[in-house]
């Protein structure tokens, strides 16, 4: 199997460039988007210890990618030593080729693999590397020609760079890999037909883009690199590899705003942007429906929060009233901001069918009676007389309301947050903020833990109804609806998240994303058990 990890995914300057305060460079250094050194890949057919790894290009960025990857730092037997075998150059770009600078320490000449206009450019730094290591240089092929024991690879030779096609010898697999691309040749639209991977230049969005931060500045075409939106979208859209990805991505870039309108439409022809995070190691292999269900549901086996002791506490009727309410009161801000984070995914989401699918989550948490409105909802333009007058319906935030009262909270003390502990604030808002951010498909895999929540609410409603009967059962509506409601929510949000999660990289972070939302949960019992775990009393006989 071929295994490729990115080492960074910018184009020259990285994300934050040094000198640039567009939006991006801000979000990045505010930590609202992951920071991206310059585009670089390694890539093996090795086992996960990387031990004959080749670097695709060679970015200034290269000692910080290095150390940040375990795969590709040296082995504890020889004081100096180095899995990189080499290096393959697409262009003599400096944001490309600076990196060999910095394996002069080598004990033996550096093998590079390059066009003969690549070296050419590039003399100055032969002459350079000379009194050090020294390079080797080997000419590239249009041919396979063999890289290591599993690996062949050929280079497609574009206007002022190649692409580098990979073999698998074992199962006869095709990566390709083009990260400077002028134009769609006929050889490189073979090779992508081919592929089961690419890996794109993704510079820019449009051809004017870079002249918004820097007047007078060239476009993309002049920088010898086709923009997304006239240029390479519809063909990567077109084409039928299994995984599809843009790297060398300017900090100017739309796409790297998670949220963008730009970052849809890539989203929605399920395009990926690459982005390097600690010792990510990208695969081919897509899991099937059985494992990726599996690895979801395991989360919950191991860290939902009914697991939690103050939940436990709770089940086993060892609460006292004070902490009970405490509990209540804190829930209920998670519960009003539900239909907020449910908007968020609406917003972002531009699938007609998912929105229709998904809108009704608000209706059952806000309601559906409108104040001075009589007979229910308001009416549909057009709609049937059936559909004109649809029955109240008060929703689960009303219901957590009579909940509160039920308990001995007035309404007020529970709208206004007068009991709400900060740590319980931090967690949901940072739910909302991560739905808000986050591509849609992946917000939705966050609220799986649906999954677990139907068992969670009969065990919930027994506890309540055996061991808190101070509490009036009528304040216990909530419980018993959301029973049912929540198998229905767990199924349809695992249907979305199966059917669009449909990438390796989608699938982790749907799992990533749940649980972040386990962790959410958990978080907001660590706060209230902190404030109210001193009340519990013994459990009942």
């Amino acid at each position: 199997m071929i295994r490729i990890h990115i080492l960074g995914s910018a184009a020259g300057g990285g994300l934050p460039q040094w000198n640039c305060a567009c939006v991006n460079c801000v979000a990045a250094r505010a930590g609202k988007i992951d920071p991206q050194t310059q585009s670089s890949i390694a890539i093996s057919a090795d086992s996960e210890e990387f031990q004959n790894a080749w670097l695709i290009n060679a970015s200034p960025d290269l000692p910080r990618q290095i150390e940040s990857t375990a795969r590709l730092q040296p082995r504890r037997n020889a004081s100096r030593n180095t899995p990189i075998a080499g290096v393959l150059l697409t262009n003599a770009d400096i944001d490309h080729a600076l990196g060999l600078l910095l394996l002069r320490q080598q004990e033996k000449p550096l093998v590079v693999y390059a066009a003969d206009q690549t070296r050419a450019a590039l003399a100055w730094l032969d002459r350079a590397l000379a009194r050090f290591c020294g390079i080797e240089w080997r000419k590239v092929s249009s041919d396979f020609q063999r890289l290591n024991g599993g690996i062949a690879f050929r280079a497609i030779e574009l206007p002022h760079s190649v692409a580098f096609q990979f073999l698998d010898e074992a199962s006869g697999r095709l990566t390709l890999v083009a990260p400077a691309v002028s134009e769609l040749t006929r050889e490189l639209s073979q090779a992508s037909a081919d592929s089961e991977v690419i890996l794109f230049d993704g510079t820019f969005w449009n051809d004017d883009e870079l002249a918004a931060v820097r007047p007078r500045a060239r476009s993309a075409r002049k920088m010898n690199h086709l923009p997304i939106c006239d240029g390479s979208l519809d063909f990567l859209r077109q084409s039928p590899a299994r995984r599809k990805i843009y790297t060398h991505i300017n900090n100017t870039n739309p796409i790297l705003m998670p949220g963008s309108p730009e970052r849809a439409e890539l989203e929605q022809a399920s395009i990926e942007v690459a982005r390097w995070t600690r010792d990510r190691l990208m695969t081919a292999e897509l899991w099937n429906r059985e494992t990726f269900v599996e690895k979801l549901r395991a989360i919950g086996v191991r860290g939902y929060h009914d697991k939690h002791p103050f939940h436990v506490a709770m089940n086993e009727g060892r609460l006292s009233p004070e902490a009970l309410r405490g509990w209540v009161a804190n829930r209920f801000y998670y519960q009003r901001n539900i239909p907020i984070k449910d908007a968020a995914i609406l917003a972002n989401c531009p699938e007609r069918e998912v929105r229709r699918a998904w809108i009704h989550r608000i209706l059952d948490h806000d309601g559906t009676s409108v104040k001075g409105l009589e007979g229910g909802a308001p009416a549909t333009p057009g709609g049937t007389d059936s559909q004109k007058l649809a029955p109240p319906n008060e929703g689960g935030f009303e219901a957590w309301l009579r909940l509160g009262e039920a308990c001995g909270i007035t309404r007020d003390e529970l709208l206004d947050n007068r009991n709400l502990l900060p740590g319980v604030r931090f967690a949901v808002d940072a739910y909302v903020n991560f739905a808000r951010s986050q591509p849609w498909p992946i917000a939705i895999a966050s609220s799986l833990t649906e999954l677990f929540a139907p068992d969670l609410m009969t065990a919930r409603l027994a506890a309540f109804e055996k061991f808190y009967r101070w509490i009036d059962p009528r304040g216990l509506d909530y419980f018993r609806r959301r029973v049912t409601q929540a198998q229905r929510d767990s199924d349809e949000a695992l249907v979305i998240t199966l059917e669009y999660c449909n990438t390796p990289e989608f699938q982790r972070e749907a799992v990533h994303a749940l649980e972040f939302k386990c962790d959410v949960l958990w978080s907001m019992l660590d706060a209230i058990h902190h404030a109210y775990g001193g009340l519990e009393i013994a459990a009942p006989a």
